[in-house]
């Protein structure tokens, strides 16, 4: 069977229906730098009167920008106009906030997806020629945290391409990307149990007071490294609590932390992540009490963590390493306390360090709302923590004798 099309050309254009209501349309005016023709083509959905339509704006496309047409690679764009000026973003300072335009972690992330995965997929490509189809089939074969952020920076690469450098007569990829399906691993984070048998397994190492704030005040790995000890404040509060009819008090540490900086890597010191960031951080107990304990043996201009940013996630990694088989020398004396000595298996499970912020997110889900909780966590926006709460057989069997004897009472 033949395909369906239609061909016809004026002084203008040419236009092709190769389906029914789907129309190629072709304009070519004048000559590139490299001295072939420039020529731009779209696709249009519609009548034979839209794809006159869109012939006439073509024509003016290329009228208004003497760009268009020229057959610029993406290669070529990111090379010598959209590299430059991202580099020369992080240089730049907004005259409001004092904030650098782009940070230094966001310029690396976006070079490692350019990279891996943009620049071997497109780089030789016009970018007239990356279209809806072609980015769509190459998503799918990423995984789908990648895709995500690939697809994302691609697409801003190319509206720059169209809105600020005029390389485009028309809005790149203005429909959606379907990600891959995959869906990923649920977050493995630490239970409050988990969390109580981590406090004696992890006292005198120097990592100790960093993980301190991160599982009991749930802050930011760069927020927490940024602390100073003068900026913990403790405060001695009295509760009242009824207990089998009698009524019995007790005095427990709260400490605040203000939030109002952070310090990473590639950019040091730098204002926290989101415009909610900035807040104050109230820790209780029993992360109050040992924080207050290890601020009397400090300076208060000492920094909270006496490791370099680079060393603490070496540090947490120890935790799990082989113990050592000797005491005394220059090895690690905390390594290997996260293993049983006897059969070297895992005490606590292995996670990342920053998961003790997940950690606390969840802990205080069963007593704030979801909106309460991103607010005291610094979301700049509120969020649901579906993605880290897991339920195990013990919590479950709590849950059921708690359920039983609730009915027993009736």
């Amino acid at each position: 069977m033949a395909k369906h099309t239609t061909a016809s050309r004026s002084s203008a254009g040419s236009k092709r229906e190769v389906a029914p209501g789907k129309w190629v349309v072709r304009v070519s005016d004048g000559y590139r730098r490299d001295g072939k023709r420039r020529r731009l083509s779209r696709t249009v959905y519609g009548t034979e009167r839209d794809a006159d339509r869109a012939i006439s704006e073509l024509v003016a496309d290329m009228g208004r920008v003497p760009d268009l047409g020229d057959g610029c690679t993406l290669r070529d764009y990111w090379d010598n106009i959209y590299h430059p000026r991202i580099l020369a973003r992080t240089e730049m300072r907004d005259s409001r906030t004092g904030k650098r335009k782009m940070a230094r972690g966001t310029l690396r992330r976006y070079e490692a997806a350019w990279r891996r995965r943009i620049e071997p997929a497109f780089g030789d490509w016009d970018l007239a020629d990356i279209r809806h189809a072609a980015v769509q089939a190459w998503a799918y074969h990423m995984p789908r945290s990648e895709a995500e952020h690939s697809v994302r920076l691609l697409r801003t690469i190319l509206r720059e391409a169209w809105s600020y450098d005029e390389l485009l007569s028309s809005q790149p990829l203005p429909r959606p990307i379907d990600l891959p399906g995959d869906v990923p691993e649920q977050a493995r984070v630490w239970t409050p149990e988990e969390l109580m048998r981590a406090m004696p397994l992890l006292r005198d190492t120097p990592i100790e007071s960093i993980w301190l704030v991160m599982a009991g005040g749930g802050l930011r790995r760069e927020e927490a490294y940024a602390l100073w000890w003068h900026d913990l404040r403790f405060e001695t509060v009295t509760s009242i609590h009824l207990l089998d009819d009698a009524t019995t008090s007790r005095e427990e540490c709260l400490c605040s932390v203000p939030i109002d900086d952070a310090y990473t890597v590639d950019d040091g010191r730098k204002d926290v992540k989101t415009a909610r960031g900035r807040r104050v951080v109230t820790i209780g107990e029993p992360f109050s009490s040992r924080l207050r304990e290890m601020a009397a043996d400090h300076a208060p201009d000492e920094q909270l963590c006496p490791l370099s940013i680079t060393r603490v996630p070496y540090a947490w990694a120890l935790l799990w390493g082989e113990p050592l088989r000797r005491k005394g020398g220059n090895g690690k004396y905390y390594r290997g306390r996260m293993r049983d000595p006897e059969t070297g298996e895992d005490i606590l499970p292995r996670v990342e360090l920053r998961t003790m912020r997940h950690a606390h997110e969840c802990m205080m889900a069963g007593y704030l709302t979801d909106s309460d909780n991103s607010l005291m966590h610094g979301h700049s926006r509120e969020v649901s923590y579906d993605h880290y709460r897991r339920m195990d057989e013990t919590r479950t069997a709590q849950a059921a004798l708690k359920a039983g004897r609730n009915l027993m009472a009736i």
